[in-house]
C-alpha cells in the first residue's frame, strides 16, 4: 500500500458530466506521481467504477493516471438501473467521458473496457474515432456462454417495446466472477450490484453482439490487447478469440489465462498479478514508443 500511496500525487477526484440527454454521469479521476500515461475504465454490466481499484492501484504504481466512471443505470450515475433506450446511449455517453478524458489525462491514452465495457469499447472503435493511443479489452462480451433459456429471450424481445422496464433476474452467480471467495463475497455485499435486466436493456444488448461480431475487426486501427480467461463460465472467451483473432490491425495481441474467471482484475493476489505484469508490458512498449 505504500507504493501506491507514494504513486498518487493527490486525493481521487470525483465529478459529474452531462451526457447528451443531460443525464448524470460521474467519473473519478486518480491521478499518479511522474504521470506518463493515462487510461480510461469502463466497467461491466451491472456493477460500477469502483470495482475497478486493484487494478486502478497497479496503474497508479506504474504512473498510469486513471479516470472510471459509471455508465447510464450503473452506480452513482443517474438513470433507472439497467434501463437504456438504445446501445448507442453508452457509446454517446462514453464519447463525453473520452472528451473530458483527452482534457485531464496525458498520452499516451489507452481504454480499457471489462465485460459489457468491452462489448462498448469494440462497438465504438468500429464505428467512431476518438484520441487514443491503444484499447485493453477484458473478456469483451461479444456472447455469453452462460446459457440464456429461449422463453427469457423471447419474453425479453416482446416486452421490449411494450414494457422496456420490465426486469428479469440475470442469474449471473457470483461464484461465476472469480475464484477469490473474498472478492465474491464483497460482490455479494455491494449494494451497487443489481441483480436483474431490464427488457429494453436485454434485447438491445442481444442486438449488438449479434451486430459486432458480423463487423471487421479492424477498431480503427489501433492497438489491442485482448485478455481473456479460459475459465470464464459468462462470457465466451472462444468467439472473443476468433473474432479478434481475424482483427485487420496489424498490432493485435490476445492473452489467454488458463481457468481465469470472468474479473481477470480481480482474480486472487497471485493470478490477478499475472493479469497486471502482462499489461505493464504491453503498455511499456507503446508508451515508450509513442504509439
Amino acid at each position: 500500500m505504500a507504493a501506491v500511496a507514494n504513486a498518487i500525487t493527490s486525493p481521487p477526484e470525483s465529478g459529474r458530466l452531462a451526457a447528451s440527454d443531460g443525464l448524470r454521469l460521474v467519473y473519478t479521476l486518480h491521478r499518479a506521481a511522474n504521470e506518463r500515461a493515462g487510461m480510461i475504465i469502463t466497467h461491466g454490466y451491472a456493477e460500477h467504477r469502483e470495482r475497478y481499484r486493484y487494478l486502478v492501484d497497479a496503474m497508479l504504481a506504474h504512473g498510469i493516471s486513471v479516470l472510471t466512471w459509471d455508465a447510464r443505470g450503473h452506480g452513482q450515475s443517474g438513470g433507472a438501473r439497467g434501463l437504456i433506450g438504445r446501445f448507442d446511449e453508452y457509446l454517446d455517453d462514453y464519447e463525453v467521458v473520452l472528451r473530458h478524458a483527452q482534457d485531464v489525462l496525458p498520452r499516451p491514452l489507452i481504454a480499457f473496457g471489462h465485460s459489457m465495457g468491452g462489448l462498448i469499447m469494440t462497438r465504438f472503435y468500429q464505428d467512431r474515432s476518438g484520441a487514443i493511443d491503444g484499447l485493453v479489452l477484458s473478456n469483451p462480451a461479444l456472447e455469453l456462454r452462460m446459457r440464456v433459456p429461449a422463453w427469457k429471450v423471447t419474453l425479453a424481445r416482446l416486452l421490449a417495446r411494450v414494457m422496456p422496464a420490465f426486469t428479469l433476474p440475470s442469474d449471473i452467480p457470483p461464484e461465476m466472477i472469480s475464484r477469490d471467495p473474498q472478492e465474491v463475497a464483497r460482490y455479494k455485499a455491494d449494494t451497487l450490484v443489481f441483480p436483474h435486466a431490464t427488457a429494453r436493456w436485454a434485447s438491445e444488448f442481444m442486438a449488438t453482439q449479434r451486430n459486432t461480431v458480423l463487423r471487421p475487426a479492424d477498431l480503427a486501427a489501433l492497438p489491442v490487447l485482448v485478455l481473456l480467461g479460459t475459465g470464464d463460465g459468462i462470457i465466451d472467451s472462444a468467439v472473443s478469440e476468433d473474432f479478434f483473432g481475424r482483427c485487420t490491425a496489424a498490432d493485435c495481441e490476445i492473452k489467454r489465462y488458463e481457468g481465469h474467471y470472468h474479473e481477470l482484475v480481480n482474480e486472487g493476489p497471485a493470478h490477478r498479478e499475472l493479469v497486471f505484469a502482462d499489461l505493464r508490458e504491453w503498455l511499456d512498449a507503446r508508451v515508450a514508443s509513442g504509439d
